[in-house]
């Protein structure tokens, strides 16, 4: 007999059958699990190799040994005539038949239950990925790609900011592609210049392919090199070089194709509706294309003077095209920027209503007016469920948007869907890691959910991304007051923050008062440039009023709040919608111990407070401190009762050590308040 039909009679290549189809099915099942459960990518490489050792060990077995009627034997002691191998070539090809079934049933769900891991726009989920800095870095999604900041060999500003400009057009026309994850330019704009090499970049991003592109303007001719690289490999999967004459249809034409190409060699198939929205073109005019990029970098910061240059460039815009879309819908999101960040004025929500009705004039659903218009009822009236009717469906169009991601997650979260606005967040996270605003909203929110095991993870990151930043400082501050009741390190960061950007004046001040440091606290009482004194909102004499009526000089803290009290008054009745009016005066009234007064004004105060669940905790405990102030014992310890119940606010540690609540300490509703908590009254 010869060597083959030997291996054939003592079924060896069954069991090679067998084995590699059981392998298989093993594998795929692992695969599911494994991604499932988020384990490390070497766990399954690490099974594919015992899988490939077990392979020859089984051959091995199978053609030394035979099973029988009497246990597992070696071939050479079994007789010939007593042998039951055609029984068990039988065996194995019911497995076999088995084992076929169950493959094409494991093969059919993976195309149509799950999608492979690599068509899957995910990084592990924040919650694991922020919490320790050995964490490593997500797999990279093969449908992931980062566009490094375009080079330019020219020095003119004008020709940067063309180039700037290029880029960003690209990441847009990009971003409308939904199968791909395109890193936002938020995340993008630290590796100008890096010394960092592709693959270095690529992990710190969590993509598989960057983007690098260098931009050339020659009076009135622009080449553009590109080329597309695997970040682990250095592999170059597509390159081109464009050389046009400088003119609008030649840009968008750029844009266009490099778009496709860079689909093609990703792999990617476009949909009708992404095919349409590459060839979408804003505007038949260059000049107030440039003046649209221009305006909308500015409108990128809260800041007056951007704003208000944003305004001029987005005009100049309109003025030379007025039927560009798009720039009404940023000249509305510039005037409502300015009406939520800078200035209250009902012109600026009239002027936004205004640019999104002649939007719409000309093109009624545009998805640029929709987000604008979403702004427009979350900024302009607080008003969350107009907002995200008209948002939600947005996101079909522009689903790699990150700016759209986290208004809806503000919007859901003010509307308190936390968990709704979180995925959200963890959805723009995936597209801007390296946004520090987006990881410092992301710890501010587990924070003030009390969540401080996340809190913390998100801060970690931010220190390693820049330990200086105001973001960084105020969300270490404001952990180490709400985890810790350490005032006086939450102090020290809000300083820093504070002789950075003007902010913080009233956190440093409840810092001080929670700390009990009253002589601090009474220098800190005014907050000289901040927006909140500047409007009138909290009078330097309210809470220098306060601050010596804690440290128990009532004598100088009457005549200070009786001045608030006077000028709270006075605005109040000159602007009788402004809320904020309300709670400082409901303040007022109860450290003045009027309590008949204190109890309409802050009643008044609840039940007329903007819809807003994620402040709502922190202005119940203001008109709790009130209630306190005044001695309204049950009306303060209800609100307490609401808060230390809540999902978000501060922790009962904190209001613990409010020395406002002091006259409560004796009754026996607090008492049993603070042992609920674990507190030690």
């Amino acid at each position: 007999m010869s060597f083959f039909e030997e291996l054939k009679r003592r079924n060896v290549f069954r069991v090679g059958i067998a084995y590699g189809i059981s392998a298989w099915v093993l594998l795929q099942v692992a695969d599911l699990v494994l991604e499932a459960i988020e384990a490390p990518s070497w766990v399954l490489k690490a099974l594919m190799l015992v899988i490939g050792l077990g392979f020859i060990a089984a051959l091995v077995v199978a053609w030394a040994y035979e099973l029988t009627p009497g246990g597992i034997k070696k071939e050479s002691e079994v007789d010939r005539s007593q042998s039951v191998v055609t029984d068990t070539g039988r065996k194995l090809d019911r497995i076999i038949i088995a084992f076929l079934v169950v493959a094409v049933a494991v093969l059919l769900y993976r195309q149509t239950g799950v999608q492979p891991a690599d068509e899957q726009a995910s990084v592990a989920p924040v919650e694991q990925a922020v919490l320790s800095i050995e964490t490593p870095t997500p797999e990279a999604n093969s449908k992931s790609i980062a566009v490094l900041p375009f080079t330019t060999r020219s020095t003119s500003e004008e020709d940067k900011f063309f180039s700037d400009g290029m880029h960003d057009d690209l990441l847009t026309q990009l971003a409308k592609i939904g199968s791909l994850k395109v890193i936002s330019r938020t995340s993008m704009m630290e590796y100008r210049d890096t010394t960092k090499n592709l693959r270095q970049i690529g992990e710190e991003l969590g993509v598989a392919n960057i983007l690098e592109g260098a931009v050339q303007r020659v009076g009135k001719q622009v080449r553009i090199n590109v080329q597309l690289i695997d970040a682990d490999t250095d592999e170059h999967l597509w390159a081109e070089t464009y050389d046009r004459e400088m003119s609008l249809d030649n840009l968008l034409d750029i844009q266009s194709e490099m778009s496709r190409a860079i689909a093609q060699a990703m792999q990617t198939t476009l949909s009708p509706q992404e095919e349409a929205l590459l060839d979408r073109r804003m505007t038949e005019n260059l000049e107030a294309l440039d003046a649209y990029r221009k305006a909308k970098r500015f409108s990128e910061q809260f800041d007056a003077g951007d704003l208000a240059r944003a305004d001029l460039e987005i005009q100049h815009a309109l003025d030379l095209d007025p039927e560009f879309v798009a720039a009404w819908a940023l000249k509305a999101y510039i005037h409502l920027s300015t009406y939520w960040g800078v200035f209250s004025n009902d012109a600026y929500r009239v002027a936004a209503r205004e640019a999104i009705d002649r939007g719409r004039a000309i093109e009624p659903e545009s998805p640029d007016l929709d987000l604008a218009e979403g702004y427009y009822y979350y900024w302009g009236f607080l008003d969350y469920e107009a907002a995200l009717k008209v948002l939600e469906p947005v996101l079909k169009v522009y689903p790699n948007d990150v700016e759209l991601l986290k208004v809806l997650s503000f919007v859901n979260r003010r509307d308190g869907q936390f968990d709704v606005a979180y995925r959200y967040m963890e959805k723009a996270y995936a597209l801007a890691p390296r946004d520090i605003r987006l990881i410092y909203t992301m710890g501010e929110t587990k924070k003030s959910m009390r969540e401080w095991d996340m809190a913390q993870g998100f801060l970690d990151q931010m220190q390693r991304l820049d330990p200086t930043h105001s973001r960084t400082l105020q969300l270490q501050g404001e952990i180490l007051a709400g985890r810790d009741n350490n005032f006086q390190e939450a102090v020290r960061n809000f300083v820093m923050v504070r002789q950075e950007t003007l902010q913080l004046g009233v956190d440093i001040w409840t810092m001080l008062i929670l700390d009990h440091d009253y002589e601090a606290a009474l220098t800190a009482a005014s907050f000289g440039e901040d927006k909140e004194s500047a409007d009138g909102f909290l009078p330097p004499a309210m809470t220098q009023g306060i601050t010596y009526l804690l440290a128990g000089e009532r004598d100088k803290a009457l005549p200070l709040l009786e001045q608030a009290r006077r000028s709270l008054e006075q605005w109040h009745a000159e602007e009788p919608d402004n809320w904020y009016y309300h709670q400082s005066l409901c303040r007022t009234l109860g450290a003045l111990k009027d309590r008949e007064s204190t109890l309409i004004e802050c009643n008044s105060a609840i039940a007329n407070k903007p819809k807003d669940a994620y402040d709502l905790s922190l202005e119940l405990e203001i008109a709790a401190s009130a209630f306190a102030m005044a001695g309204l014992e049950d009306q303060a310890l209800d609100i307490l009762g609401e808060i230390a119940e809540a999902r978000t606010g501060s922790p009962v540690s904190m209001i613990a050590a409010n020395p406002m609540f002091n006259s409560l300490h004796n009754t026996k509703r607090w008492q049993v308040l603070m042992r609920e908590h674990g507190i030690q009254p």
